[in-house]
């Protein structure tokens, strides 16, 4: 072998170790590099996340939204109630009319078989009556009511005064109405998992919430005006 190949091949051999030390630096400073880039990364997309504005909840989730439905068990229970009833009275006015009466006697006996009959058409109907048909809604659209037929929908703006009337044990809704006469309806607590004053309470939150602040400022004034 010559003297130059000698020194070409001892050459080579002093310079492979540089190399690949070299090369190896090269593999690092890259994976360093994507290190640092993945990091970043990481931590742009952490702020987007906190950055994120939750979206608002519609109105119909809202938890003045609710819907009853008709409390068909105690329906049938005061059903069953005036049925007895019925039972006790007719009977009644029977041993009554065979007996000697005065008028006054005859208009009990009419009196009792009135409200036999009454009661016994009463739990008739309550047997007739289909709960799909009776519901109570409160939503965004306004108040919506059905007894056994078409709903009605009353809008929320249309609402003045939500009110307990104690006396005939119903809730009283008072509507935008003249200066001579008052509209109102009574809505009577048949529904499910709610009392008189729950209900009345859930009807006079919803009006609040979703009514128009604008539409009641303006009825308020007008109302002031009227009465000066």
């Amino acid at each position: 072998m010559s003297e130059d190949e000698h020194a070409d091949d001892s050459s080579v051999a002093d310079s492979g170790p540089d190399s690949a030390d070299e090369a190896v630096e090269r593999v690092a400073q890259r994976a360093r590099h994507v290190g640092v880039k993945g990091q970043r990364k990481a931590r742009g997309s952490k702020s987007k996340k906190k950055g994120k504005r939750q979206p608002k909840a519609p109105a119909s989730e809202s938890p003045l939204a609710r819907r009853f439905e008709f409390d068909l068990a105690a329906d049938r229970a005061a059903a069953r109630l005036r049925l007895v009833g019925a039972c006790i009275v007719t009977p009644a006015g029977v041993w009554l009319a065979t007996t000697p009466l005065e008028p006054v006697g005859w208009f009990f006996v009419l009196l009792a078989f009135a409200v036999g009959i009454g009661w016994t058409l009463s739990f008739v109907r309550s047997l007739r009556r289909k709960p799909a048909q009776w519901f109570l809604d409160l939503s965004p659209a306004g108040l919506e009511v059905a007894y056994g037929s078409d709903p009605e929908v009353t809008p929320w703006n249309d609402l003045t005064k939500v009110e307990v009337d104690e006396d005939q044990l119903v809730v009283k809704v008072t509507l935008v109405s003249s200066e001579e006469e008052e509209i109102f309806y009574a809505i009577p607590p048949v529904w499910q998992g709610v009392s008189l004053h729950e209900l009345g309470d859930a009807i006079e939150d919803a009006r609040a919430e979703w009514a128009d602040p604008k539409t009641a400022r303006a009825r308020e004034t007008r109302t002031d005006q009227e009465q000066e």
